[in-house]
């Protein structure tokens, strides 16, 4: 069970919205994850930069949403990519074959990808 809390905060960056999300998303934080996020990703077109700066864990069902999330939005038109993202949470998302999502050093270059 964690200690860490999960935040996000949602910031409109012109037609794209920024995600900062912090803490863990482990076996106590994932339903929030989910239900947080869940009607974001679901509007058509939507285009998504996570900050994943301040994420201090991802398990693999954090990671498995956000692969239903990535083919939901492309689905509906939108696109997503996270920035930086740890060398941890890389490895991660490399071990689960979950590295085709966009990623980019920092949070400018993802907006800058996205607009």
């Amino acid at each position: 069970m964690s200690k860490e809390t999960l935040e996000i905060h949602e910031e409109k960056h012109g037609d794209v919205l920024l995600l900062r999300v912090s803490g863990p998303v482990d076996s106590a934080t994932v339903n929030q994850f989910k239900s947080t996020l869940t009607p974001v990703f679901k509007t058509k077109g939507a285009r998504i930069v996570i900050d994943a700066g301040d994420l201090s864990y991802m398990n693999s069902n954090a990671i498995g949403l956000l692969m239903m999330f990535r083919r939901q939005l492309y689905i509906n038109g939108g696109r997503l990519a996270l920035a930086g993202v740890s060398a941890r949470i890389t490895k991660t998302l490399e071990t689960m074959k979950a590295n085709n999502l966009k990623m980019y050093d920092t949070v400018n270059e993802a907006l800058a990808a996205l607009s």
